[in-house]
């Protein structure tokens, strides 16, 4: 009877042991549906984001062929930091400046395969954009007078022409000196000219012809150098511009670079805190089994299953 009586014992708590690993099971399986729900939700998000993307990009390739036309038939080129490299509108319509590349490798956007597949062409885009977005656009002439000032970039040739333009300045301003004082030998030389009457007539003439000449030649000098600073005054007011948008820009990436570097640190942080407290759970979680394992090898005072569910209790609420 004390036999039958342990035999007993041992079914049934076989029985709830088996019971409690069919409810861990079920509560496991229950807990992988409800991820896989998160996760198919999450795909259909991530197909939608593709779409999305797939449609911004389509945008822009039609918006870039549209500047390449209007670039085309405006005459304009591209020019690179330091001025030496040009880029025309021809170079352009015939995909010099390199293709964007789509979004996926030839990838269906609802497949969920592929949707995971990105070419690493992509992850060198901003390094692409940062390369492109030093080019300038300028006229065909202004380009070519940018490339033969010397200076290693466009700061550079900057200085350089406004070096030479306060030269200009200065080179003009004698021009006018010089033609103020002409004028006044020239109206000098008339002056002696209706007064003298025993004076050569011949002489005279040719001496205010030539006055007048030589005014007409410093005039025209005066124009010409007039258009050029012009043109020059132009040319620095645009580049200034530019400059200071890529300023605004390469200030607001360093911003983005700040709160995704304080983000990551987060992350870490988090992930250091979780780890912690798995290593916790793990060690808690051997205890018990070596308690349950002894409470087993005990012999007649076998545990039954309201035991094991009660230590299985405080372990939970632990």
């Amino acid at each position: 009877m004390g036999t039958n009586s342990h035999v007993f014992a041992f079914c049934r708590y076989s029985v709830d042991l088996l019971k409690d690993k069919l409810e861990d099971a079920t509560a496991s399986n229950q807990y992988n549906q409800r991820c896989a729900a998160d996760r198919k939700k999450e795909l259909a998000y991530q197909r939608m984001q593709l779409l999305e993307l797939n449609h911004q990009l389509e945008l822009a390739q039609h918006q870039i062929a549209i500047r390449d036309e209007l670039i085309t038939e405006r005459g304009l080129v591209l020019v690179n930091a330091d001025g030496t490299e040009t880029i025309t509108g021809t170079d352009l319509a015939n995909g010099d400046m390199g293709e964007v590349q789509p979004l996926i490798n030839g990838a269906d956007p609802a497949s969920s395969e592929n949707a995971q597949t990105v070419s690493s062409s992509q992850l060198s885009a901003p390094s692409t954009l940062h390369k492109s977005s030093s080019y300038r656009l300028l006229s065909k002439a202004n380009a070519e007078a940018l490339k033969s000032v010397g200076g290693s970039d466009i700061d550079e040739k900057l200085a350089t022409l406004l070096a030479e333009r306060s030269k200009d300045k200065e080179r003009i301003e004698t021009l006018k000196q010089h033609l103020t004082e002409e004028r006044e030998r020239v109206e000098m030389v008339q002056k002696i000219d209706t007064r003298a009457k025993g004076g050569d007539p011949e002489n005279l003439r040719q001496a205010v012809q030539a006055a007048r000449s030589q005014a007409q030649d410093y005039k025209f000098r005066l124009e010409q150098a007039n258009q050029k600073i012009t043109g020059l005054e132009g040319d620095i007011i645009r580049l200034e511009g530019q400059v200071k948008r890529f300023k605004t820009i390469a200030e607001n990436a360093e911003t983005q670079e700040d709160q995704l570097k304080q983000e990551r640190r987060k992350l870490q942080r988090e992930l250091r805190e979780a780890l912690s407290t798995i290593d916790d759970l793990k060690s808690e979680n051997f205890t018990l089994q070596r308690k349950i394992d002894k409470l087993s090898r005990s012999g007649p005072g076998l545990p039954t299953g309201s035991n094991v569910r009660s230590y299985r209790g405080s372990s939970q609420a632990r």
